[in-house]
């Protein structure tokens, strides 16, 4: 599995771990494990010496039903192993190797190659060769689109545009790279663009031996760039295998043209929004609504606005206007093309997170899906929709699919972290949060969801240590810091925290506030805050029901009254 089975940061709770919890199954990490192998080590793993196995010979008759249950092995006597370690030990422990090799794999089999023959892709970042700095943008645009073009094809896996920049200029082996994707093709290639002209070079590579399968240059005029990334998604496509539906050759169809101008500024502007930070949003807001003057009628400019409101109304400070302008952007987009997934994904934002329309949310979620299966951004957003409705199980099955989708990023295993937390399951929310930081180690959201769970497993001290972190690095986590403190105790440390917070007053902390208070056991405040969240519209007040610390207040007339008003979900 890649994991110990007790997974802790400091050895005192590791210790306790090992004498008192049980590990964690190897179903949390992989799919269709065999009873018996589960079984087996359970019994190898049991606090109890006497109850584990003690003899190797035991451990080799348990597990031959797998053995020959994988029809890799067939063994005809079942005492074969037990006589053969009796008759002679070089040949036992060398029978013993023999079937751990096999084992090893039979399990790399079963397990694994579900997610590894699952037919998957990457398109690296295509290749500049004019040297020209300025032109940075065309070849991560062309990257990007050739990215969403595979991605619309529901039966291959295509690995997100944050994980396959991180090879951006880097000379790594394909095979390496594949491995650390965990994907079976690579896309390389070069662009160039000189006045109308554009020149694409394509080549398929099979990342396992090394070599290339396909490879096309196509040499055309600008306006004609979306048939040349759709003609190179369907070659792709038809040298790898994979069956396209009649809905999907349709959307690889695409023939229309394009305003070279509009077009340009197109690329320019999600460049600058795939930056994801405030200055880049900005900017390529800017760079799409000159886009939208030049070319009213072009659906990617107005699907693009959309995404980049959206980033704004979800962040802890969005501008006056972002939400109304988002929804305005991605209906003009539907209206143009109503197969742009982004475009579906930025409605159903503003439906669950600003006009809390939950079921109307939960069919854009699903159309956006529906139209390119391959948006990690979509399943961790869909993910919270399924905590809102209850669904706990589909959420984390969710936010799975979309480390599966971005395995290079930071953004998902915290964020799945942070949905385990929210579904109790604290001790796997640590690890998770751990693996966001083994990517990127002053990561200040995976630090703070580290702080929290830390918290609720009474780990106070790593949990206050964990939320500075966050703190330093992002102060929008300081109202975490005031909940591990209240958690914890240290009532005065917590409320210092409050009064700073209710003194720099955003609509972001009224929920926070809401949280502290309620950790710190002052109803009075804590639906104060609640009521402050709610007339405010702070987006996480439809998660009421499915915050523990609210728990104790659930009989509570006020409480009560509350959640009517929103009508949620049981």
């Amino acid at each position: 599995t890649g994991h110990l089975p007790f997974e802790e940061e400091y050895p005192e709770p590791m210790m306790y771990a090992i004498v008192n919890e049980e590990p964690i199954s190897l179903s949390h990490y992989l799919k269709d494990v065999p009873d018996l192998l589960q079984s087996v080590i359970d019994k190898l793993l049991k606090k109890d010496p006497a109850e584990r196995y003690q003899y190797i010979t035991e451990i080799l008759l348990d597990l031959e039903p797998l053995i020959k249950d994988s029809k890799i092995l067939i063994v005809k006597q079942k005492s074969f192993f037990v006589k053969l370690f009796k008759m002679n030990k070089t040949y036992g422990i060398a029978a013993i190797l023999v079937i751990a090799i096999i084992l090893s794999l039979i399990i790399k089999f079963n397990f694994f190659t579900k997610q590894k023959l699952e037919t998957s892709i990457a398109v690296l970042p295509l290749k500049n060769i004019t040297q020209d700095t300025e032109q940075e943008w065309f070849s991560d645009g062309i990257t990007d689109a050739l990215i969403t073009e595979l991605a619309q094809i529901r039966s291959l896996r295509v690995i997100s545009r944050s994980s396959v920049m991180q090879f951006k200029e880097k000379n790594i082996p394909p095979p390496d790279i594949a491995t650390k994707l965990g994907v079976q093709y690579l896309v390389d290639g070069s662009v160039t663009k000189t006045g109308d002209q554009v020149k694409i070079s394509a080549r398929l590579i099979n990342a396992m031996d090394d070599e290339y399968i396909w490879a096309k240059e196509y040499d055309s005029i600008y306006k004609n760039i979306l048939g040349i990334q759709s003609e190179i998604a369907r070659s792709i496509a038809n040298k790898i295998q994979v069956e396209l539906t009649p809905s999907e050759k349709s959307r690889l169809s695409v023939t229309r043209e394009v305003n070279p101008d509009t077009y340009e500024k197109y690329l320019k502007g999600m460049f600058f929004i795939n930056k994801r930070t405030p200055e880049g949003v900005m900017k390529g807001i800017d760079y799409l609504n000159r886009a939208v003057e030049t070319d009213p009628d072009e659906p990617l400019t107005h699907a693009g606005l959309s995404l980049g409101y959206s980033i704004i109304v979800h962040s802890p400070s969005p501008l006056e206007g972002s939400q109304e302008r988002c929804k305005d952007e991605a209906m003009k987009a539907l209206e143009l093309d109503s197969t742009l997934a982004e475009a579906h994904l930025a409605l159903a934002m503003i439906r669950i997170y600003g006009e809390r329309n939950i079921a109307g949310a939960g069919e854009s979620y699903r159309k956006a899906l529906e139209l390119n299966p391959n948006i990690p951004l979509a399943y961790m957003h869909y993910a919270w929709y399924m905590i809102l409705t209850g669904k706990y199980e589909e959420a984390e099955s969710c936010m799975e699919k979309a480390m599966q989708l971005d395995p290079l990023s930071p953004v998902y295993p915290a964020d799945y972290a942070w949905v385990l937390f929210w579904n109790g399951h604290f001790d796997e929310s640590v690890m998770s949060a751990q693996k966001s930081l083994e990517l990127a180690p002053d990561f200040p959201y995976a630090n703070f969801v580290l702080s929290q769970s830390y918290s609720e497993k009474e780990m106070h001290e790593a949990a206050i240590e964990a939320a500075k972190k966050a703190t330093q690095f992002n102060t929008d986590f300081k109202w975490g810091l005031a909940y591990s403190h209240a958690r914890a105790g240290q009532k005065e440390e917590a409320l210092k925290i409050a009064v700073e917070l209710e003194s720099h007053l955003t609509m972001f902390n009224t929920w926070c506030l809401a949280v502290i208070y309620a950790a710190l056991g002052d109803a009075d405040k804590t639906f104060f805050w609640l009521e402050e969240a709610y007339h405010q519209h702070h987006p996480y007040i439809q998660w009421i029901k499915r915050w523990h610390g609210f728990n104790p207040y659930k009989q509570d007339p006020q409480y009560i009254s509350l959640v009517d008003l929103m009508d949620l979900p049981e």
